[in-house]
């Protein structure tokens, strides 16, 4: 992070609605899932990040989505809601981490795999949206 970034949750719940919309409209060119699957892991990070600021939990840079819903356990009656997340985090982290140099491209990734990046995705939007 740049030192600079926001403390205010609905500025990273922005953003990632943001990531969220170009994962929807990027779905539906197979060609480009790969970078579906990225948008798909940001809107993740930046709702876990949203959740973390509004509970002033310090984070380190990170893309790592296990990494961040670990943090997230641990805030308040939060444990629970996010331990149904370890598996679909490590996945959609390697996921995201393999589409974002030339070189480390998802080979053959497919529709499926870019749905089921933003269903992860959108359920960590709900979790996070239901108890921030």
């Amino acid at each position: 992070m740049s030192g600079t970034e926001s403390d205010d949750s609905r500025e990273w719940f922005a953003k990632a609605e943001k990531d969220r919309a170009a994962a929807l409209l990027i779905l539906a060119d197979p060609a480009l899932t790969d970078i579906a699957c990225y948008h798909a892991q940001q809107t993740a990070e930046k709702y876990l990040k949203g959740h973390l600021k509004r509970r002033g939990v310090a984070f380190r840079w990170a893309h790592d989505l296990t990494y961040l819903i670990n943090l997230c356990q641990k805030t308040e009656n939060s444990a629970a809601q996010f331990a149904s997340f370890a598996d679909d985090a490590e996945w959609l982290t390697r996921t995201a981490d393999a589409s974002r140099y030339p070189g480390d491209g998802i080979v053959g990734a497919t529709v499926e795999d870019a749905r089921r990046a933003l269903t992860i995705a959108e359920r960590i939007r709900t979790v996070v949206l239901a108890i921030s």
